[in-house]
């Protein structure tokens, strides 16, 4: 099957489950399967918003500079703009980012992150015990993630891969942090919530909303962890 075909039965809610899986798989492994999709979801969103009051007040800014202020604008001047527009969206991708998108990924990933708090091991802090955990979690508290992470690798337990994750993000190092969070969704892991949450933000920090509706989808449809903020971050995409 073409990717045109999938991308038929995705936009007309048609995938069967074998459909489903083969689109995931595309997704996740044909770079330009997911340029195709991200090109035809925005042109879907451009020929949508012709429609709505933003557009209409765009287009009414757009012509005031360019008449004289008293002059009456004849009706049909809206759908020569909305035409036009249309055509630069179909045949340019920087139409459409330049006119329509006013998402800045960049506001949204600082507005929505925050290094998750250590909940796995609890520090009391007269205790004298010097393990690898408990030196790996002082200094995570601490902000050192250097040294966090050095401990982390040492250890055998089930948050490790999340909170490695975490402080690859602490170090600004999110490319890093990717396949952690990954894994810890696919396996389910005691994290999976959370992983799916700052693979949303990561995703939306390298310009990728499609991807990150996905996990935002997903932790939506599958767990109570922050899910009002994930369908307010779901809604602004």
């Amino acid at each position: 099957m073409t990717n045109s075909d999938l991308l038929y039965h995705y936009f007309s809610n048609t995938l069967t489950p074998d459909l489903e899986a083969e689109f995931n798989l595309r997704l996740e492994r044909d770079p330009e399967f997911k340029v195709q999709l991200a090109y035809e979801e925005n042109l879907k969103a451009a020929i949508t918003a012709t429609h709505n009051d933003t557009l209409k007040a765009k287009l009414n800014a757009f012509e005031a500079e360019r008449m004289p202020q008293k002059k009456v604008l004849k009706p049909l001047f809206y759908g020569k703009v909305a035409a036009a527009i249309l055509i630069l969206v179909s045949t340019s991708w920087l139409g459409y980012t330049t006119f329509f998108n006013t998402v800045n990924y960049d506001k949204l990933y600082a507005t929505h992150f925050k290094i998750y708090p250590n909940t796995a091991y609890p520090i009391t802090r007269g205790d004298s015990l010097n393990t690898i955990a408990r030196r790996a979690f002082l200094a995570y508290e601490s902000k050192a993630y250097t040294d966090a992470l050095q401990n982390l690798e040492q250890l055998d337990a089930a948050y490790v891969n999340f909170y490695k994750a975490q402080t690859f993000l602490g170090l600004e190092q999110p490319q890093k942090a990717l396949p952690l969070l990954e894994t810890e969704c696919n396996n389910n892991g005691r994290y999976a919530a959370q992983a799916h949450w700052y693979l949303a933000l990561i995703y939306l920090h390298q310009k990728d909303p499609i991807t990150a509706k996905r996990h935002l989808k997903a932790l939506i449809s599958k767990y109570d962890y922050k899910k009002d903020e994930a369908q307010q971050l779901l809604e602004v995409l």
